[in-house]
């Protein structure tokens, strides 16, 4: 897996040697762990790491430009996450769940999303949807101007600003638990499917209902969105099976 622009740099324990072009380089000054799990997380929701490639400490230490350290802390992370699984003597590796792990978490998270949804459209404060509808705004002005990826890396952001304002904790770390299992599936095979601006209509979509107060609509719209989301992901499977 390359990305345009790497550069091997020098040895992780000597001075670094900072690529602007490279996505994942990044500047000496920033918060190093924190900024490491984040490129790394980015880049295998974006499907930058596909399902079932091993990470290799020197090479990540080389294109990110840090020590094995923060590596180390972010796989570690990224692992509890259920991003990526680990095993003893054979190294670390983005997971690459089942067709029947992808139906069940989408099973659940139909359920889940539009609960959330309905709780939200009763619960959520005026800021909050405000910030939905910023949001969303951000989204759709970076979408028309060609970056699709964007919304696929803010779409969690998305979810999460619903599932907190449905203000009930088990829920939400519950969708969290089942977003791990949709970010590797996204990237897998949502470019491909360009759901980009068709992603963006449907959030549109519950944010309104969201705004109309309306728990029924809102319940119905996550649904909706999560089932044309699964068909992405059928779809994918049965190509792979083929």
């Amino acid at each position: 897996m390359t990305f345009p622009g790497t550069s091997q740099g020098q040895s992780p324990d000597g001075p670094l040697r900072i690529s602007q072009d490279d996505p994942l380089a990044i500047g000496i000054s920033r918060r190093v762990f924190d900024e490491v799990y984040s490129r790394l997380r980015s880049a295998i929701i974006a499907g930058h790491f596909p399902p079932g490639e091993r990470f290799v400490e020197r090479t990540l230490t080389e294109r990110l430009q840090v020590s094995r350290t923060p590596i180390r802390e972010a796989i570690k992370r990224l692992e509890q996450e259920g991003l990526v699984v680990c095993y003893p003597h054979r190294g670390c590796f983005v997971r690459s769940p089942s067709y029947e792990e992808a139906r069940e978490a989408y099973e659940m998270r139909r359920i889940a999303e539009g609960f959330a949804g309905e709780l939200a459209a009763e619960r959520a404060t005026d800021a909050e949807i405000r910030a939905i509808h910023e949001l969303l705004a951000f989204t759709r002005a970076r979408l028309e101007a060609g970056d699709r990826e964007e919304i696929l890396l803010r779409n969690d952001e998305f979810h999460l600003l619903q599932a907190r304002a449905a203000r009930n904790s088990f829920l939400e770390q519950h969708l969290k638990t089942l977003w791990a299992y949709v970010d590797l599936l996204r990237g897998r095979w949502w470019a491909a499917a360009d759901r980009a601006f068709a992603t963006q209509a449907e959030h549109e979509a519950i944010a309104a209902a969201l705004a109309s107060r309306d728990t029924t609509l809102a319940r119905e719209r996550n649904v909706t969105h999560v089932d044309n989301a699964w068909h992405v992901v059928e779809a994918g499977f049965k190509r792979e099976e083929s």
